[in-house]
């Protein structure tokens, strides 16, 4: 479609950037800042320090001898009730010992990095799986309460700045600031998304299969002419295109 200088594209395109620019504005750089990446962050902070805090846990004894003593128990009525004659799995041992499903029992294995017994001097069957059990299975949930712990913990003080964040916006050089800001921030994210669609496009467009498609894209943005549209920009000067380039430079050295 042609509606002189824009197309059916550069309007859809202009409406998205007024609303983006608008939401920019009145939801704020740092609230939007928060929203957008503050959860991600703090899962990934959770993830990456909860074995850490969780041997710290251990090492000042806290919960841990609880749930080791705990596992030990169960574990000693597994070995007594079940008499085992040669080195089962950890599957087996979680679903005996502790009364659970196969299936939820080798999910739990598989998140404990697929461990299995290995023989150690002096020791029979019964006292390897009580010892090396009951110390993986602690420290693996150990680990999990620390990741729990740790979201929870940033979580609330994630809440607590945002909080924060919205009561400085009642100031209206902040807010105004802040609401700048927070256009910049989602007018990058909108065009980014924007050039990822792009990007789908020319693929599809460069595929060929689609002739009605073809012929949409190259009117409607004028691709083929010197004419004026504010979309055909990102469409030819796309980000992902670029990249996918590298990427296929790097494999062709």
């Amino acid at each position: 479609m042609n509606f002189g200088i824009f197309g059916l594209i550069d309007i859809i395109f202009l409406i998205g950037l007024v609303i983006a620019i608008l939401t920019g504005y009145f939801t704020g750089f740092m609230k939007k800042m928060i929203s957008k990446f503050g959860f991600i962050a703090i899962l990934i902070f959770s993830f990456m320090f909860a074995s850490s805090f969780a041997q710290l846990l251990k090492s000042a004894n806290i919960i841990y001898p609880d749930i080791h003593f705990g596992f030990t128990q169960s574990l000693e009525n597994y070995c007594t009730n079940y008499n085992p004659t040669s080195l089962p799995s950890y599957s087996v041992v979680i679903e005996k010992g502790f009364g659970v499903v196969e299936p939820f029992a080798t999910i739990l294995k598989f998140l404990m990095g697929n461990p299995s017994f290995y023989p150690e001097e002096g020791k029979n069957i019964y006292q390897i799986i009580i010892t090396q059990g009951a110390d993986k299975l602690s420290i693996s949930v150990m680990i999990l309460i620390s990741f729990l712990f740790l979201f929870i913990i940033n979580l609330v003080l994630l809440l607590s700045i945002k909080a924060i964040a919205q009561g400085l916006r009642k100031n209206k050089v902040i807010r105004f600031v802040d609401g700048f800001l927070g256009v910049l921030l989602m007018v990058a994210l909108y065009i980014v998304a924007v050039a990822g669609i792009f990007f789908v496009m020319k693929l599809i467009r460069d595929g060929g299969q689609w002739t009605s498609f073809n012929d949409f894209i190259d009117t409607d943005l004028q691709l083929n002419t010197n004419n004026f549209r504010i979309s055909k920009g990102i469409y030819n000067a796309n980000i992902y295109e670029h990249l996918k380039n590298f990427i296929v430079g790097m494999f062709n050295r």
